[in-house]
């Protein structure tokens, strides 16, 4: 039975010669995150050499992957241990000296970063708003996350295999991965499988915007090479430099002596935003982001209702009812966690994106860490993390009928 469920592993050589089948004993397990880890780890009689690749048919999520073999613990006369990474990590190996990205969107920053690699930008990959950055003395790889974290993008790739072999390696940047199918989780206070966690991230009701600071200059013009105070959006804002949420505030504002509640104050700054109008707009995404507490939920794939199976990046409609009133969320697969063996088990780490219960317009908020400071990030750039919200909006719009509750 196991062998019907443990994906066959097919091993090539780090320079693409086929060895043949790798044999796992046990378990396999398949750790992946958005923008984050894509990892196999298993225990084999057959140590195979670092840099060995695996290729397996994912026959869940209909799709080939490849897997590098990145470190492996071979104790005398037991089991191998090896621990696999997704095949970009290949990029690791390929340098960028330097390169500027001047107005570009996503797909064409990509391609300029794989340039040279025999990784390729899909035809169909989206033109992703228009930024630019200076990629200099750093590794593909990394080029890559600096692009995809500039773009607010997430990176997704692609193997193809044909006559036995990985002929075409993929990736490139997409709006958001994964799509709605319909799953939900209903979180009780005695439900078992599942654990809340209300992260320690700090709530803001209000956020000063700061953006780039003004150069000083001699009175013939020239440049000093210091700067002044940072600009601020008071000029469009009625003198006011920074912007709140009263909705938030009377849920999560601090007390005062009078018994009102008074706005919680952040800050973040754009250090490359020279608009006022631009950093005000950069500042209420932001505010939209952080003006309630970020919520995760750790649970077992079999207690998501709906009948579909769920992947990376999915959204996921979530009712906590241990909340009253009950919360009501939208939450995307962030994390997922697979063990393949006598059956398939699998986890997944639900990140909230969005979070409705304490407006009474119903007005949905993504949910981020605070920036303190984003100097790496374009004007363009920066204007792509708010034309990202769209992506969630539109499932929003998409939602079907999820049993009389409504989201």
């Amino acid at each position: 039975m196991a062998g019907r469920i443990v994906p066959k592993l097919w091993r090539f050589s780090s320079t693409d010669e086929r060895v043949g089948i790798l044999p796992v004993v046990g378990k396999l397990e398949h750790f992946e995150e958005v923008n984050g880890i894509d990892e196999i780890r298993f225990k084999t009689s057959e140590a195979p050499e670092k840099g060995d690749r695996l290729v397996w048919h994912d026959v869940r999520d209909g799709c080939w992957r490849e897997h590098v073999v990145t470190r492996t613990e071979e104790p005398l006369g037991g089991l191998a241990s090896v621990w696999a990474e997704n095949s970009i990590c290949d990029l690791l190996g390929d340098y960028i000296e330097e390169a500027r990205i001047a107005d570009k969107g996503a797909d064409a920053a990509m391609e300029i970063c794989l340039d040279g690699t025999r990784w390729t930008v899909p035809s169909s990959a989206q033109t992703i708003a228009r930024g630019g950055c200076l990629l200099y003395h750093t590794n593909v790889l990394a080029a890559i996350r600096k692009v995809c974290e500039l773009w607010d993008c997430d990176l997704a790739t692609r193997v193809i295999v044909a006559d036995g072999k990985v002929t075409t390696r993929q990736a490139w940047l997409a709006r958001g991965l994964g799509e709605w199918r319909g799953a939900r989780l209903t979180y009780g206070k005695t439900m078992a499988g599942c654990k809340r966690t209300v992260l320690e991230d700090q709530v803001y009701t209000a956020l000063y915007g700061w953006g780039a600071g003004i150069p000083i200059t001699t009175s013939a013009g020239a440049y000093t090479g210091g700067y002044t105070r940072k600009i601020s959006f008071a000029d469009v804002n009625d003198g006011v430099k920074w912007i709140g949420d009263d909705d938030a505030r009377e849920i999560y504002g601090i007390p005062g002596a009078d018994g009102n509640l008074s706005h919680r104050f952040g800050e973040v700054t754009f250090a490359e935003c020279e608009d006022p109008d631009t950093l005000m707009m950069l500042t209420l995404a932001t505010l939209r982001k952080v003006c309630a507490p970020q919520v995760v939920y750790e649970v077992d794939a079999a207690r998501i209702e709906g009948r579909v199976p769920v992947r990376l990046g999915d959204v996921v409609a979530v009712i906590d009812t241990s909340r009253d009133p009950a919360w009501r969320l939208k939450a995307r697969v962030a994390r997922r966690e697979r063990t393949f063996g006598e059956r398939l088990v699998e986890k997944v780490v639900l990140g909230t994106d969005r979070k409705t219960s304490y407006s009474v317009t119903g007005e949905a908020t993504r949910r981020t860490p605070v920036l303190l400071e984003t100097s790496g990030m374009t004007e363009g750039g920066a204007l792509r993390a708010l034309a990202g919200q769209s992506y969630l909006d539109d499932v929003v719009e998409s939602y079907a009928d999820l049993s009389e509750e409504e989201f």
